[in-house]
Parts: C-alpha cells; sequence; structure tokens
C-alpha cells in the first residue's frame, strides 16, 4: 500500500470515485503519519456526472482533512480534471466546475503546504 506515497512523509489522502446507473460514491483513504489508515465510503444522495461526482470526492477529502486538523496534506487523485484544474494546469470552461473549482480552492488555502498528485486509476484501487 505505502509503495504508491510518492515524497511526501506526513498526511496522505487517496481519493476515488465511481458513478454507475445505481448512483454515484465516493473512497477516501487517508494515511497518518503514525503509520494509521483511515478508510471512508460514502454515496453521494444525489445524480452526478463523472466530473462532478470527481470534485465532490475531492471535496469530501478535503472536508476529512479539514476536521482532522491537517495542515500539510499530500493528496493522491486518479482524476485528470480535477488534479489539474486545482493546480491551475487546466482551464475551467464549464459554469458548473467553476463553482466546484472556487469551493475546493477555499479549504485548500488552509493548509500550510499541500500538493496533489494524479494517478493512474489502476494505482489507486484501494
Amino acid at each position: 500500500m505505502a509503495d504508491f506515497i510518492v515524497e511526501f512523509t506526513g498526511w496522505c489522502l487517496y481519493v476515488g470515485r465511481s458513478v454507475n446507473p445505481n448512483g454515484a460514491g465516493v473512497k477516501l483513504v487517508l494515511f497518518i503519519p503514525n503509520d494509521t489508515i483511515m478508510s471512508q465510503t460514502l454515496k453521494l444522495g444525489f445524480y452526478a456526472s463523472n466530473n462532478k461526482a470527481e470534485y465532490e470526492a475531492f471535496l469530501a477529502g478535503l472536508r476529512v482533512t479539514f476536521e482532522l486538523q491537517v495542515k500539510e496534506i499530500s493528496i493522491y487523485y486518479n482524476s485528470l480534471l480535477v488534479a489539474n484544474q486545482v493546480t491551475g494546469k487546466y482551464a475551467v470552461h464549464d459554469p458548473i466546475m467553476a463553482l466546484y473549482l472556487a469551493k475546493a480552492k477555499k479549504p485548500l488555502n488552509k493548509f500550510t503546504k499541500f500538493d496533489i498528485h494524479q494517478l493512474l486509476r489502476m494505482k489507486n484501487s484501494m
């Protein structure tokens, strides 16, 4: 499991999502520096497109780390869209995605240090 952690030795958050005809869900796995692993699965209570579900998953991870008062975090995510929009590599053209991006950036400002790594889906399978 820990072989996916690249350079950061502090808190690491892995975020994933799934969308199917039965609904959308979010999976969060948080690696804590004392070798503890926390895992949470959430079902979204509303219809969400792939992109909306990607942002909902990211926001859920930020809420969890905020509640735990994490100050420095590495986030690993298989969403190319979210990872690149949040880091500014991709422009946002859709007004709904722009709202999601603004909602995601607000809590990121509360971290003293964060980085976001985009993973291949098969490397984020836990």
